[in-house]
């Protein structure tokens, strides 16, 4: 996928790079192959007639590939640090579930706990 194309989207993320350009790219992929839609990536209509959902899974896609887990902050005197203990699974999921639901074929369904096991 290349810059113009990422641009065409309009994500609304910038600068556009080439490891953005890379996350999208495999954010559209993720899409073709857990849902029922269809789209050429490397077709420039096929990407300009690309529905709202899925620009703004592959924008979020492409936010959440960019996150480092582990030590998200630290403060010297007060001697604190904050952990994102976050798994990229459980939020791709969470945003497929969200924006993508009713496209979803790959057989997952995801589904909210009532309550915990005991």
């Amino acid at each position: 996928m290349t810059t113009d194309q990422v641009k065409l989207l309009k994500l609304g993320i910038e600068p556009v790079d080439d490891k953005l350009c890379l996350a999208v790219e495999s954010g559209l992929e993720w899409v073709l192959k857990n849902t029922s839609l269809s789209f050429d990536i490397t077709s420039d209509d096929d990407l300009a007639a690309l529905p709202a959902n899925v620009r703004l899974f592959a924008a979020k896609y492409a936010e959440i590939m960019r996150l480092r887990f582990g030590i998200s902050s630290e403060s010297i005197s007060n001697l604190s640090q904050s952990f994102n203990t976050s798994d990229f699974l459980d939020l791709i999921s969470d945003l497929a579930e969200e924006l993508l639901g009713d496209e979803i074929t790959s057989g997952v369904k995801f589904v909210s706990a009532v309550r915990r096991w005991k």
